[in-house]
């Protein structure tokens, strides 16, 4: 039987051969593609050579989250750009992909499958005439969306039965983003310490552990019987005005004191202008730990002397004594929908059972002094918590008796929480421009774990075509070892004038490795220089920021997410003068890392970038200075085979100011002939000399540059003046 999403014809025996030695030779270098069942999506040759083969442990990425169609999407992608193909087999596949789905739009399956709308409209008018699909009035076109999914990378047997499992597991509650194993093994115990937590039937909490009083805080122990130290959390709301704070906090402070256990813990919600008190008063008989958040879109309520729109509610948390709890919490929590039917300050029962669910565990008793509408009670029911409560207002108290009685009726939802993080169109957005060097990598890694479950993240990366293969090695092995699911992206660059700069989706395997960006940029806009140094801004950021646009990351007026940008403390000369306006931000620079931290933190790696200082991504890059080139064109001449090229085409293209009206990379107007016999015949000091000192031995004709050192980063600024080449 054919598997699902083997799309493509199978490999004629001789190329399946190749494919075995190879593997046999090399090991299997581009991973196999799966999905969260271990259905094979991309990689069946790989897989089938493996097998027979008998290797066992293979590299594997797991992808989640994906529908079928979309996985049929992503099959082909992969495969078209891999497989040379007839005329007649890509007809065959554009066949069944029509048959399939009648609907899709001639672009966007030209898109999918790499051909072009003319050919997809010569195959849908030969179904129609042979009656294999019908005529539709509607057809779907690309949606424009990046759809997120929760992608893993294993390269042993048993570790991708393990990430089958926690999938299966996790179901809808895994993230849709990069997951390292050991992050989806903590997720899969979070659930399953939430589920041990809320594995409570009914019988297991009867109203014997559910006790409400008509009773003012102060005379709660009496009536309800509390004794001291003995209560595990108190979770209460109280009246949020000035009035309220004055007369009853110290009071209330030191019936917290008494009835707590050692390690127990009160949260309280506050209202903004009372939170100065209550640290006041609280900390004088409890331990200040933090402040979180409860928090709602839309408007709120106006502190009318100061003019604030209130969109949170604090909950401040204390403990008595030392923290004593391990369990990881998060500090805010948002309103999906407001539940205000019963008391005018009602909480939203799931609001409450965040912070039930972070300070006490099954069979803790929960007390809230202030129950108003119950909404403490009714968490405490849910999660099999025991609950005593109490409140001034006798109308209160009744809701609250008739809101347990009925929750105690009601079958207990196992399934109520989500561990899922916000969804990504709630959470902030950041944008992390890869550039492929060490210091992007580590930047990118820290923010990842800085920031990966309260904002959405594009990491991106955007190839020229003249990156050093190792660069694109590494940025790849970034992706497999620290999950990083880079966007690889080249610019399109129209030869029509008028028409701008468009990214392009590649990858690893497909990204280009001769130069074609870059002569396509040459060939519309002329070789760059000190003169015209727009290549940085047209190959990198330009389709960065329109393919960011693409997925919601809007910029001008509307301008709603940061770019990290990855310039470290000793090079802040290279921040943006536009910085604060574009919302650049620098982790590096505010976490003090240096060259040499960076270089002895990825040292410790095997795949470390380890390309010499003065190669650079960018081999040849016309920023260099002279001395790095004739260094560059000693040990590694054929790295000038394509600014040689581009100078033979195209420098006489937009060449008319220019001195002998000939438009060339290098300073001092030098060619590349020249540089290299320059490096043949001079005796200079070498850039890796370990004698030489720039701040001795600088030369200004030798040592001048743009400061190009690991790459050319996306939104930097410009470190050098511009000259007259005239």
């Amino acid at each position: 039987m054919q598997p699902p999403f083997q799309l493509l014809p199978e490999l004629p025996t001789w190329e399946f051969n190749a494919l075995k030695a190879s593997i046999l030779k090399h090991g299997v270098i581009i991973p196999i593609i799966k999905d969260e069942n271990g259905t094979i999506i991309d990689g069946h040759h790989r897989e089938r050579a493996c097998r027979e083969l008998k290797i066992k442990n293979v590299p594997t990425i797991t992808l989640a989250g994906l529908s079928d169609g979309q996985k049929r999407d992503h099959a082909l992608l992969l495969n078209l750009v891999r497989r040379k193909l007839t005329r007649k087999q890509l007809r065959e596949i554009i066949a069944a992909e029509l048959r399939r789905s009648p609907d899709l739009s001639n672009r966007w399956l030209a898109e999918i499958v790499g051909s072009t709308k003319s050919t997809v409209e010569s195959v849908r008018e030969d179904l129609l005439a042979r009656g294999e699909i019908s005529h539709v009035t509607h057809y779907r076109g690309r949606d424009g969306k990046r759809y997120s999914v929760s992608r893993i990378y294993s390269e042993k047997a048993n570790q991708q039965n393990q990430i089958r499992e926690a999938f299966s597991v996790l179901g809808e509650d895994a993230p849709r983003r990069s997951l390292s194993q050991k992050q989806l093994s903590r997720l899969v115990k979070a659930k399953e310490r939430v589920e041990r937590n809320r594995a409570t039937t009914r019988s297991d909490v009867s109203s014997d552990s559910i006790n409400v009083c008509h009773s003012d805080f102060r005379n709660l122990e009496h009536v309800a019987g509390i004794s001291p130290s003995s209560v595990d959390l108190i979770l209460t709301d109280v009246p949020y005005d000035k009035n309220f704070a004055a007369k009853n906090f110290d009071d209330l402070a030191e019936f917290c004191r008494r009835v707590l256990k050692p390690g127990g813990i009160l949260a309280i919600y506050v209202g903004v202008i009372q939170v100065a008190d209550a640290i006041h008063a609280f900390s004088r008989h409890l331990e200040y730990q933090a402040t979180g958040f409860s928090t709602w879109k839309g408007d709120g309520p106006v502190i009318q002397s100061i003019q604030c729109v209130s969109q949170s509610t604090p909950v401040l948390v204390f403990s008595k004594g030392e923290w004593s709890r391990t369990t990881r919490w998060k500090n805010s929590y948002q309103h999906k929908s407001a539940e205000q039917d019963l008391h005018v300050w009602q909480k939203p029962v799931g609001d409450a059972e965040h912070w039930l669910l972070a300070f006490s565990d099954a069979g803790d008793l929960v007390c809230d002094p202030f129950c108003g509408a119950g909404t403490t009670a009714v968490a405490c029911i849910k999660a099999g918590r025991k609950f005593v409560g109490g409140d001034i207002d006798e109308n209160a108290v009744a809701i609250t008796e008739r809101r347990i009685q009925q929750e105690l009726q009601q079958p207990i939802d196992t399934n109520q929480i989500s561990l899922a993080p916000h969804r990504e169109k709630d959470r902030p957005k950041l944008a992390i421009s890869f550039s492929g060097g060490r210091s992007s990598a580590v930047m990118t890694k820290l923010l990842l774990e800085e920031c990966h479950e309260t904002h959405e993240i594009i990491i991106i990366f955007a190839n020229t075509g003249c990156e050093h293969p190792d660069t694109l090695r590494f940025i790849n092995d970034c992706d497999r070892h620290w999950n990083f699911n880079t966007v690889w992206i080249e610019a399109e660059i129209s030869p029509e004038p008028g028409v701008g700069v468009r990214p392009k989706i590649v990858t690893y395997e497909t990204c280009s490795r001769n130069g074609v960006p870059f002569r396509d940029y040459i060939a519309k806009y002329g070789i760059p220089n000190r003169n015209h140094p727009q290549c940085t801004g047209r190959l990198k950021t330009e389709p960065i920021q329109y393919y960011l646009k693409t997925q919601g990351f809007l910029r001008g007026k509307k301008l709603n997410y940061d770019t990290a940008i990855g310039i470290r403390v000793d090079e802040t000369d290279r921040i943006s003068s536009k910085a604060k306006e574009e919302r650049f931000i620098y982790p590096l620079v505010r976490k003090k890392w240096t060259q040499e931290k960076v270089i002895t933190y990825m040292s410790q790696f095997e795949w470390d970038l380890k390309i010499p200082e003065h190669l650079g991504n960018c081999t040849w890059c016309w920023k260099k200075s002279l001395r790095k080139h004739l260094t560059l064109a000693q040990d590694y001449p054929e790295v000038f085979d394509f600014p040689k090229r581009m100078e033979e085409e195209f420098s006489a293209f937009k060449a008319a100011k220019c001195k002998d009206q000939r438009r060339l990379f290098f300073r001092g107007h030098k060619t590349t002939d020249e540089i290299i016999a320059l490096a043949t015949s001079q005796n200079f000091k070498r850039i890796d000399d370990l004698t030489l000192n720039l701040q001795n031995d600088w030369n200004e004709d030798y040592d001048r540059s743009a400061e190009c050192s690991e790459s050319c980063e996306a939104f930097a600024e410009p470190r050098f003046e511009q000259v007259d080449q005239k």
